[in-house]
């Protein structure tokens, strides 16, 4: 049996010599065939046969599996201010990006799905067990200034650990935030934190925002700015994929 790309393929030959056919007719007494129609036709169903469905990228990202992991959690409540504490707000924006990517197909492990402390270690094999594309661990900053905000990525850069891919990932998606006028653009550093390091495939911390700064909390309490942050990861993620699908 025809598999459905070839059947596809079949049908807009015929329809392409059908309509050569057609043209050919027209001229029948001298058999003169006009090139440029033809040429033009050509196009029209290489174009149509060449095109790619959203359902086939669907169908291709579930080939791909993403690592999600919500920073601290459990006794761990990472920074705080008030009632607002970091773990909470990491989960809530790495529930929004598992939404956001598999909505594109994309596979989605999370290192942790409710309130408690996975080891940092653990972390790690999670995402070298799962045969990922990548990592993303979300966290929330804070600083003694309170006038210092915005998103900053981080990724190691040790020798063996993929350091290009790794720092490409960083910037597709802090820039992918940023676009958001709203948000503070504080680039990419690298550093050796253990979340990265334990973990032997792409992987990027984001800090997104500062619980300390006033503007940045206020956006971390609302829901839809923070799906709206998500949305942006994912699409930072995206792109990140797209340019590195080797």
């Amino acid at each position: 049996m025809l598999r459905i790309a070839d059947k596809k393929r079949f049908i807009f030959s015929c329809i392409f010599f059908t309509l050569v056919f057609i043209m050919i007719s027209k001229f029948d007494d001298t058999l003169m065939v006009n090139k440029k129609d033809i040429s033009l036709l050509s196009n029209i169903v290489l174009a149509k046969n060449t095109k790619t469905s959203k359902g086939d990228v669907v169908k291709e990202n579930e080939k791909i599996t993403i690592v999600l992991d919500a920073g601290h959690g459990g006794v761990d409540k990472g920074t705080s201010y008030d009632n607002l504490y970091e773990k909470d707000i990491n989960l809530k924006i790495v529930n929004y990006i598992k939404k956001g990517l598999e909505a594109k197909g994309f596979n989605i492990v999370l290192t942790r799905d409710k309130d408690e402390l996975i080891p940092l270690k653990q972390i790690g094999e999670i995402a070298n067990s799962s045969n990922a594309k990548l990592m993303v661990s979300i966290h929330i900053n804070s600083y003694k200034d309170s006038g210092v905000k915005g998103i900053t990525g981080y990724y190691y850069s040790n020798k063996s650990s993929m350091p290009k891919e790794r720092m490409l990932l960083s910037k597709d998606i802090v820039n992918s935030i940023c676009r958001d006028s709203s948000w503070i653009n504080n680039g990419i550093k690298s550093q050796n934190l253990a979340v990265l390091r334990y973990s032997d495939i792409p992987c990027a911390l984001i800090e997104c925002g500062y619980i300390t700064n006033m503007d940045d909390r206020e956006k971390l309490k609302d829901d839809s700015t923070l799906m709206n942050m998500a949305e942006n990861i994912a699409s930072g993620i995206t792109n990140y994929i797209n340019n590195n699908n080797k």
